[in-house]
């Protein structure tokens, strides 16, 4: 078979020859194959072709999972379980140490003291009238605390500490008032009445 080629068609070929060259047919040869491949991949794995047969064990991992899709993954939380049996009483702890207070005590209306620490010693004088004496401490120099105990009616008065001067208690003790408040009926001025009450205190 004879092909005859013009003389316009020679030029072309003679100038598309000059253009050749070893980089041009490589990359035009690359260019073909990855187009065809590309084409062979579509048509050979169409859409919803590949499952679980297709798959390799352990291919697919949470890093390669999309993040909404891992929600899905997550059931519902389950309900709480029984609360378990309750446990056995443990041993019982030692003995705190002492606190830091050098005396306290609680004194009954009627002067008992319980409850005590620093030996005091209370007397009871009068109505509302308390005496304490506590060694090692002056109460010329220190204070003590004294409150109330709940024991005490809605119309108590608070209590008041001040150092014996000989005239109710001894000198070198305190001297504690209890007593009540009241008003005139109708209306008038608040009164401070003696009343015994019981009390506690504290000598820090």
């Amino acid at each position: 078979m004879c092909w005859w080629i013009s003389r316009s068609g020679s030029n072309v070929f003679r100038r598309l020859r000059h253009h050749l060259s070893y980089a041009n047919v490589v990359a035009s040869l690359a260019l073909f194959i990855a187009l065809g491949g590309a084409s062979y991949a579509a048509f050979r794995l169409p859409a919803g072709s590949v499952g679980t047969a297709q798959i390799r064990n352990h291919a697919v991992t949470l890093v390669k999972i999309r993040g909404d899709a891992k929600t899905t993954l997550r059931g519902r939380m389950g309900d709480p379980g029984p609360a378990g049996p309750r446990g056995l009483v443990g041993p019982k702890g030692p003995q705190g140490s002492l606190g830091v207070a050098r005396a306290f005590g609680e004194v009954s209306a009627t002067g008992a003291v319980t409850n005590s620490r620093g030996n005091p010693v209370v007397t009871h004088p009068s109505i509302g009238r308390y005496c304490i004496a506590l060694a090692g401490i002056d109460p010329s120099t220190e204070t003590i605390a004294v409150t109330l105990n709940v024991l005490s009616t809605f119309n108590s008065a608070p209590p008041s500490e001040l150092a014996g001067d000989g005239t109710v208690c001894p000198v070198g003790t305190w001297e504690i008032a209890t007593g009540k408040l009241t008003a005139p009926v109708g209306g008038g001025l608040v009164h401070f009445i003696n009343a015994d009450q019981p009390y506690s205190f504290i000598a820090p």
